[in-house]
């Protein structure tokens, strides 16, 4: 959904804190050590990331994705009769979810939300080292794919991977 790295940055940039911040968890390779260790076998991460579920909530209470809700899974049907898969809640897995929802009497009124995930790769700026990226981004599934496409807050990066550079 980025035309290019500046973009993505902005994006980052313009999301709003509140109560789902960044933070990040260093991390490192912890497997046995050869000899001559290649560099990224030695060096720590930093894995940035938000609260998923927090993304998520927010992406579902966006009044602007009212009219481009589906609360329930559906079947479409073309002229031919036959059946016309164009977002994740018109598939077979979404009614199944939806299914196995409805006959556990604990979650009745609960609504299934699918998941949609998506990785890109970019390298931020010289100041990183030309460190490469793959940002991850989320979005519920139950938002037609024109709003997934469309609008900022249809897809919401929730995860930066760090790539390590190989030796």
């Amino acid at each position: 959904p980025w035309k290019n790295v500046d973009d993505l940055m902005a994006t980052i940039d313009a999301i709003q804190e509140g109560n789902n911040p960044w933070f990040s968890v260093p991390f490192h390779y912890q497997g046995i050590l050869p000899p001559n260790p290649l560099k990224w076998m030695t060096k720590t991460y930093e894995l940035c990331m938000r609260n998923i579920l927090a993304v998520l909530h927010k992406q579902i209470s966006c009044s602007s994705f009212n009219e481009h809700y589906d609360y329930v899974p559906y079947q479409q049907f073309n002229h031919l009769e036959d059946w016309v898969w164009t977002n994740l809640m018109s598939g077979e897995w979404a009614a199944r979810q939806a299914d196995l929802i409805s006959a556990d009497e604990f979650t009745h009124g609960a609504m299934f939300v699918g998941v949609i995930a998506g990785s890109d790769k970019t390298v931020t700026s010289v100041a990183t080292g030309h460190q490469e990226f793959h940002p991850i981004y989320i979005g519920p599934g139950n938002i037609d794919n024109s709003v997934h496409h469309a609008h900022g807050n249809g897809m919401l990066p929730c995860t930066i991977l760090p790539i390590p550079k190989g030796d």
